[in-house]
């Protein structure tokens, strides 16, 4: 008899987590079948364990799909009605982040935020696209124009302003009862055009600099958020000024947009990179848009030194 032993078996998600990089371009990514053999392989797990029910509606869905099925089970749930759980994940990443055991290294390599993401590209790439949410999408766009005409354009938007909400409703799919955000005349950038001057008796006088990414939705529709930022942080002797090249491309990654993304995210790295290599942190205003830099553009671009680079270098607001 062999004295040999065999290995005992390692108990999974022991070691930290990791993503694979998005295959985006390769032709095999936007195969429509083998993205949805790959989702009904991810889902079968995620009913088996259904630890992320209380997350977003994404998993309450495929759980009664599964539930009210002929068999009890996923095999007799259509791959159409996939398309239901897709529309309720907001790629948040919160179940990758904080609730799944089976996230890579395990073997059983479960990551559904990306699997959503892919199956959204393929689509698209099948011709399945929005219009509406394509157009709604270019944030930078939509907030040069309405700027010269704020006040008009909150008017238009404005919830009490009923038949204008419902035509909106009607033709671009815009809830009446949603409380849309809000135009002016001055972005972060127009009200921050210097640094606010440091304060000398602040802890990191001479020791911190911050590039402020004031992202989309601060820079056209929140821009005292900017200013409030830059001198909380000039307060406590840090060095602050507003940089913002465009957007992060949020909205194009919701819509699987992912050549998009990439183009935005290699020129946006490009220009905070000299700000980099001078000392400064980069510290993103909006939480989706920090996420964005620090974890989806280095998986999107992953041989993009500058990508990599901003990554490192970029906190959320409330982490700084």
């Amino acid at each position: 008899m062999s004295d040999t032993k065999k290995p005992a078996a390692r108990e999974g998600s022991l070691d930290a987590p990791f993503r694979h990089p998005i295959e985006w371009r390769d032709e095999a990514y936007y195969d429509l079948a083998a993205v949805e053999a790959e989702m009904e392989r991810q889902f079968d797990v995620c009913h088996t364990c259904r630890r992320c029910f209380n997350l977003c509606d994404s998993f309450p869905r495929l759980f009664d799909l599964i539930d009210e099925s002929k068999t009890g089970e996923l095999d007799s749930v259509p791959k159409s009605e996939y398309a239901k759980v897709d529309e309720a994940c907001t790629l948040c990443d919160m179940c990758f982040l904080t609730k799944c055991p089976y996230v890579p290294p395990h073997e059983f390599d479960i990551d559904i935020p990306h699997l959503i993401l892919r199956y959204r590209a393929a689509k698209r790439r099948a011709g399945e696209k929005s219009f509406v949410r394509d157009e709604l999408g270019k944030t930078d766009r939509n907030g040069r124009l309405a700027k010269p005409l704020a006040r008009i354009a909150n008017w238009g938007t404005a919830r009490k302003n009923t038949p204008i909400r419902k035509l909106l409703d009607a033709i671009a799919e815009i809830d009446a009862e949603a409380e849309l955000p809000k135009y002016y005349g001055k972005t972060a950038s127009d009200l921050l055009p210097t640094p606010v001057p440091p304060d000398p008796a602040g802890p990191a006088f001479g020791k911190r600099k911050v590039a402020i990414y004031s992202t989309c939705s601060v820079e056209y529709n929140g821009p005292d958020t900017g200013v409030a930022a830059a001198r909380v942080l000039a307060r406590q002797g840090i060095e602050a000024k507003v940089v913002y090249p465009e957007c992060c491309g949020m909205p194009q990654l919701e819509g699987g947009d992912l050549a998009g993304v990439a183009g935005k995210a290699a020129r946006v790295a490009a220009v905070f990179e000299p700000y980099i290599d001078q000392g400064y942190e980069v510290v993103a205003l909006t939480a989706s848009c920090g996420l964005m830099m620090k974890f989806e553009w280095p998986l999107i671009l992953p041989e993009n030194a500058a990508v990599a680079k901003l990554g490192a270098a970029t906190r959320d607001i409330c982490q700084y």
